[in-house]
């Protein structure tokens, strides 16, 4: 009895080892197994699995894959895994012939890497790490930020010889030029006409034709408004004097004239640069009466003008001698120091100037004039007109940089696709004001802004603290939008508002070779253009008689100016197809 036991024991072992096979002919699936039990992705990469079926000769070959987290990871039937987002995913394959079988891997999809380098005084915060960790969610990529606060063109060039290229760099059109030439960058040319926003962000093919080196392009424009600086005059004075705001030269001159109280010290006109003359700002409007600034050359009937020795700029002169020979100008226009300056305006000494779109949101706030002047109003106004019914303020670079991509950045697409976003109207928020500084309306306008809330709480309840902002991250400015941020209820915002838009709206004047370079600029502009401020001063101050521009003229000729035209005029014609020629002087 004990032998029969003992076969039939045997004979059930066998039976358990051994592959079921039914009558129909199914060899029966036991087991799954994969070639890993946990694996790492990049970012918008792949990785396709290996299975095992035990035994390998079953017919339930049939499995389904699928994720636990797609926004992460999903899978195909194939079991081809594709990294959507940074984070932690569990792909599983589950036998469709016994649910009960199953096996399961771990997926870890990590951000891409990338370096960026601009020259920027800004620093890293708080506010700005919640931009980076959002762009790290939502587009898988790492930023690593080399903010350079001084001498960046000196650590850019280190940087590019070194073989040290970043991915991504924010730089002036000219070095863009430079380094591109040299082949530091990536050819983007064919990939730019699937950049649906940054196509309507760049709003001019001129911007295009601007940097592209050798028929390509490998970068992308960085734009912001052109118009950055107004007439602000006290309205308070003019309503005191009931005069109206002046538009033209003569209506100028009455309310300066009205202003003026040299006894008190007090002029109708002053300056904002310190101790580097009027031409920066305070001359610039009375150029853009007579259409010519130093250092700007004009087309015109197919002719270039020379701003430092045109009749435009000598007639501008005139009128600014004029009136300083009239006693409207403040005489310490030389002298001053820019603080010397602002402590005039506050102390009520300066009835009117020319400053940056911002100055009169400063003196509402910072510099303390409201404080000083509670029932003094400060406006912001656009450039007068001269003579001849021109007007303008000098147009600064619409275009200040470039973002180029780096010639050993590998994941191209990707970082076109974040660019892409940021000139968005969701993604140019994010930058500039953070992922939960800001809230908007149904009609898509913004509700809310932290900055402008005196408690400077974010979304999320964190309260910003004093001097940190995102808007490191923010390279392409929406100028459409950017005056948003500027409204709320405090009077520094309205006034900075007003400032930015009548800015933004004023005449401008142009320059024609504006972005162009050569080896005679980069060489002998600097000797040139120390001459014509200098000139500039004796005029003024009546050191040198007008009756001598022709030997001023002479003179700027000898310095190399007429060289330094035509080499600028070479490359004009040749970047815009032309044939303009040179004014005779």
């Amino acid at each position: 009895m004990k032998k029969v036991f003992a076969l039939f024991l045997s004979l059930i072992m066998i039976a358990a080892a051994a592959t079921f096979v039914n009558a129909a002919g199914t060899v029966a699936l036991k087991s799954l197994k994969l070639n890993v039990s946990a694996t790492s992705i990049q970012y918008g990469g792949t990785y396709s699995l290996k299975l095992t079926l035990n035994p390998s000769n079953t017919t339930q070959k049939t499995v389904t894959y699928s994720s636990d987290n797609k926004k992460v990871a999903t899978v195909d039937g194939s079991g081809k895994i594709t990294a959507n987002g940074v984070g932690t995913a569990k792909i599983t394959a589950v036998s469709t012939a016994n649910t009960n079988i199953m096996v399961s891997c771990i997926v870890t999809v990590t951000a891409i890497p990338i370096t960026f380098v601009e020259s920027s005084t800004a620093v890293e915060s708080m506010i700005s790490d919640t931009t980076k960790k959002y762009i790290q969610d939502n587009f898988g990529i790492a930023f690593t930020l080399n903010l350079v606060a001084d001498s960046y063109q000196q650590k850019y060039s280190l940087l590019i010889s070194s073989g040290n290229i970043p991915d991504l760099q924010s730089i002036s059109p000219l070095m863009y030029s430079q380094y591109a030439a040299q082949g530091a960058y990536t050819d983007i040319t064919g990939k730019v006409k699937d950049l649906p926003d940054i196509q309507k962000y760049v709003t001019s093919p001129d911007y295009w034709t601007r940097i592209t080196v050798n028929n390509k392009l490998y970068g992308i424009p960085e734009l912001n408004t052109a118009g950055k600086y107004n007439l602000i005059i006290r309205k308070d004075w003019l309503d005191q004097d009931k005069l109206a705001v002046p538009k033209t030269y003569d209506q100028f001159v009455n309310v300066l004239k009205a202003f003026t109280d040299p006894k008190n010290g007090v002029y109708g006109f002053g300056t904002n640069e310190g101790t580097s003359g009027p031409s920066y700002t305070n001359l610039m409007m009375f150029c853009g009466m007579y259409g010519a600034a130093p250092n700007y050359y004009t087309v015109n009937n197919n002719q270039v003008d020379i701003g430092d020795i045109s009749t435009g700029y000598e007639n501008a002169l005139k009128a600014f001698k004029s009136l300083y020979d009239a006693g409207y100008i403040d005489p310490e226009i030389f002298t001053e120091q820019t603080t010397q300056f602002q402590q005039k305006v506050v102390q009520n000494k300066i009835g009117c100037w020319v400053g940056w779109w911002s100055d009169i949101g400063q003196y509402y706030g910072a510099l303390g004039w409201s404080d000083a002047n509670p029932n003094g109003v400060l406006l912001s106004i656009p450039a007068i007109q001269g003579p001849t019914g021109q007007a303008g303020m000098n147009a600064s670079d619409p275009m200040p940089n470039v973002m180029a991509i780096g010639a050993k950045c590998k994941n191209v697409d990707v970082v076109l696709k974040f660019l892409n976003w940021c000139t968005t109207t969701q993604g140019y928020r994010t930058c500039m004001y953070s992922p939960y500084g800001f809230t908007t309306k149904a009609d898509g306008s913004l509700d809310y802004y932290y900055n402008v809330d005196p408690s400077r709480k974010l979304t999320n309840g964190v309260v910003v603290p004093a001097g940190q902002n995102p808007q490191i991250w923010c390279w392409f400015i929406r100028t459409d939008i950017y005056p948003e941020q500027l409204n709320g209820p405090a009077i520094q915002q309205q006034k900075s508002h007003e400032g930015y838009v009548t800015a933004r709206d004023n005449p401008l004047l142009t320059n024609a070779f504006l972005g162009l370079t050569s080896d005679a600029y980069v060489n002998d502009m600097p000797n040139i253009q120390q001459y014509v401020q200098q000139m500039e001063v004796k005029f003024i101050l009546g050191d040198e008689s007008f009756d001598n521009w022709g030997a001023y003229i002479n003179q700027y000729k000898s310095l190399g100016g007429l060289d330094v035209a035509n080499s600028l005029l070479d490359a004009y014609n040749k970047l815009h197809n032309t044939q303009v020629t040179l004014k005779n002087y």
